[in-house]
């Protein structure tokens, strides 16, 4: 009789052990799907890391805005910019495409819709400038659309998934030791 008890209770640990790994595993692969989205839509990843031209990389701030930066973490482009070409200042920013050489970036300025590439100025820094529509169609590009991108659900899944997987960890180790 005491054997049947033993069994029994071994029996719940491995099926209590099971349950906790499958969804230890379905938080990880949720964390890695919603890093791997996010990396696409231009969210900072940690297993896909968006190379782009010039060591740019994309940040979304705390008010959703958008921005680029360089490798030293200074913004290049963002809200109010303002550069030599252009009449009035950045007022949003709603999609940037981006190759192995250039980055070209739809923005709303006050007067218009305008296409701006990189490029490295006399300074040796990275400026932008403004080009035609034609230009912008002409070379083939990997286009995030930063409109259509809800950056917070991505990066709660992300967070959520990692709190989740961990807590199933720790249960795991705990049911392991003392069950």
């Amino acid at each position: 009789m005491g054997d049947t008890i033993y069994f029994k209770l071994k029996r719940k640990k491995i099926i209590i052990e099971s349950i906790l790994l499958i969804f230890f595993f379905l938080s990880t692969g949720m964390y890695i799907y919603a890093d791997y989205k996010g990396a696409e839509k231009g969210v900072k990843s940690i297993f896909f890391p968006m190379n782009l031209p010039y060591d740019l990389h994309p940040f979304v701030d705390g008010h959703s805005s958008f921005v680029l930066k360089d490798s030293n973490d200074i913004e290049v482009l963002g809200i109010g910019f303002r550069y030599v070409t252009m009449a009035s200042p950045i007022r949003d920013i709603m999609a940037y495409g981006h190759n192995e050489f250039s980055i070209i970036v739809l923005c709303d300025c006050c007067d218009s819709k305008k296409f701006l590439i990189t490029y490295i100025d006399k300074y040796n820094s990275v400026s932008f400038r403004e080009i035609s529509y034609e230009q912008a169609q002409n070379a083939s590009y990997h286009w995030v659309d930063i409109k259509n991108t809800d950056y917070d659900s991505v990066t709660k899944i992300k967070s959520w998934s990692f709190v989740f997987a961990l807590c199933i960890f720790l249960c795991f180790c705990f049911t392991k030791r003392y069950v």
